[in-house]
C-alpha cells in the first residue's frame, strides 16, 4: 500500500505535490519523496520549487533547506492560508547521484 506520493507541477517549478500517509510520518518516506522530486527537478534544470505547505509541514520542508516567501489560500479550504515556500532543489539533494 503506497505510504505517499509526491509530483512535479505541471511545467515543473510550480505546484509540486509531496504528501505522505500520518501513519508513516516520521519513517523517512517524507525524506525520500523529497529528494526524489529534488532529483527530478535538478534533472530537468528547475531551480526553484514553489511549495503551498500544510503548516503543520512547514517545519518539515525549512530542515531541507526551504524559505518561506508568503502565504496563499487552500485550494481546499476557502479562507484558510497557507505558507508558501521555495526551495532550491540543491539543499534538499545536494548529490545527484544519491538515491532516497
Amino acid at each position: 500500500r503506497p505510504q505517499g506520493v509526491a509530483a512535479l507541477g505541471e511545467g515543473g517549478g510550480a505546484g509540486e505535490l509531496l504528501f505522505v500517509r500520518p501513519a508513516a510520518m516520521g519513517t523517512g518516506v517524507g525524506r525520500a519523496l523529497l529528494r526524489e522530486l529534488a532529483r527530478r527537478a535538478r534533472a530537468l534544470g528547475i531551480r526553484r520549487l514553489a511549495i503551498a505547505a500544510d503548516p503543520g509541514a512547514e517545519a518539515f520542508y525549512l530542515r531541507f533547506g526551504a524559505v518561506r516567501v508568503g502565504t496563499v489560500e487552500s485550494e481546499v479550504q476557502p479562507g484558510r492560508r497557507l505558507p508558501l515556500l521555495e526551495l532550491d532543489p540543491r539543499a534538499a539533494c545536494p548529490d545527484t547521484r544519491e538515491t532516497p
